[in-house]
């Protein structure tokens, strides 16, 4: 029985042990998979120790296979300031400046022929803004790569080298990939401050900017948010031309989009027609005016609620708009919570209740923004009244 016992004891201690190792095991190797950006000094520790004096340099002088479709590298900065790179092998093989082209003094389309003579057949188009490879050059002809598109265009209204890469970063977008489930976007370039949300890997997002310690400024639901670098991928893209396939395929499809989209809008209008009826017909003015300024301003300052009262007060005065509060708020692309069906939730849940009183001061003629008619979040217009993170004007 000793020998069983100690038998015994010996196997379940060897479980145990099995187990811990495994629970340790995947513990380390999920360390990744869920985003925090609580060491901001240890951002890009696995970064190419290394910086490049402009973002496109990196981008646009490397020659990408024929379905890579935007010229893009891991990490890139459009607008020249310096960036720090992923550390990965592209494959790629560095190419001189004079290898990138960009369009220039198009104000519609450039044609692509198949020879370099004004004479030979179209085979497809770069527009304004465009860019790619140069393969070839004679006579005044550069033999081009753009997207699927190959072939000849006239030098007269192309860019290469130097001036080609000031295009292009000035007419590229940089865009990042959320590579982890949980990052955090935050209103400031730092991990204490609050947030507006959480982004899920695979997620893409507009780049317009770098914080020195790493974070991205970068575009969310409206927002002008950040987020920890060491969690993204970036990509650099400029627009490519296209074949005469293509641009039949993208006509077709664009007609198809068109119908679809007057159907749907044709449709949408139609029900929110009927909501605004049903909703002005149980929900006071007051109730109304409550639930517009909770949806669009329920996290702002007093004085910004009560202003966003005052706009659609404002419009109800004024001849360009419908006479009545309900008849403001379902005007065709005004409101965007109504569009949503958020303002119509609201009244339905009685949240409306917590801006009762900025309502109330509103409708009894409070108003710190003048004869504004119009508010957005600040930061793309510089002229108005702010108000909170509003501008009015």
């Amino acid at each position: 029985m000793e020998t069983k016992g100690k038998k015994l004891y010996t196997i379940l201690f060897s479980m145990m042990f099995m187990l811990l190792s495994v629970a340790a095991f995947l513990l380390a190797g999920n360390k990744g998979s869920a985003a925090s950006d609580e060491n901001d000094d240890e951002l890009y520790m696995d970064y190419l120790s290394g910086e490049v004096s402009s973002g496109v340099d990196r981008i646009l002088n490397v020659d990408i296979s024929l379905d890579d479709r935007t010229l893009q590298e891991n990490a890139i900065n459009a607008n020249g300031s310096k960036a720090k790179i992923q550390s990965e092998d592209t494959g790629v093989t560095a190419q001189s400046n004079d290898s990138l082209f960009m369009v220039y003094n198009v104000t519609s389309k450039l044609n692509v022929r198949e020879e370099p003579d004004k004479e030979a057949k179209t085979i497809g188009a770069l527009y304004a803004d465009c860019g790619g490879r140069v393969l070839e050059r004679k006579n005044g002809w550069a033999k081009i790569r753009s997207g699927n598109l190959v072939g000849w265009a006239s030098d007269e209204y192309l860019a290469f080298g130097d001036d080609a890469k000031a295009i292009a970063s000035e007419v590229g977008t940089t865009l990042g990939t959320v590579l982890v489930n949980g990052l955090t976007v935050r209103k400031e370039s730092t991990k204490k401050a609050s947030s507006y949300g959480i982004l899920s890997q695979g997620d893409v997002v507009e780049v317009y900017g770098m914080a020195d310690n790493g974070y991205l400024a970068i575009v969310y639901e409206g927002y002008d948010g950040y987020v920890s670098g060491e969690y993204v991928k970036l990509t650099f893209i400029i627009d490519e031309g296209e074949t005469n396939e293509e641009i039949a395929a993208r006509e077709k499809a664009e007609r198809e989009a068109a119908e679809a989209a007057k159907r749907e809008s044709e449709a949408r209008k139609a029900q929110l027609d009927a909501e605004r009826v049903a909703v002005s017909s149980t929900y006071t003015d007051l109730q109304m005016l409550a639930a517009i300024i909770y949806t669009e301003a329920g996290n702002q300052p007093y004085d910004g609620q009560v202003a966003v009262g005052a706009v659609v007060l404002n419009r109800v005065k004024s001849p360009a708009y419908p006479n009545s509060v309900a008849g403001v708020l379902y005007a065709s692309g005004q409101f965007s919570p109504v569009r949503s069906g958020r303002f119509a939730k609201c009244l339905d849940k009685g949240s409306y209740e917590k801006c009762m009183k900025a309502a109330q001061d509103a409708m009894n003629g409070v108003n710190p923004i003048g004869i504004a008619c119009h508010f957005h979040r600040k930061g793309s217009r510089t002229e108005g009244i702010v108000i909170g993170d509003h501008i009015f004007y």
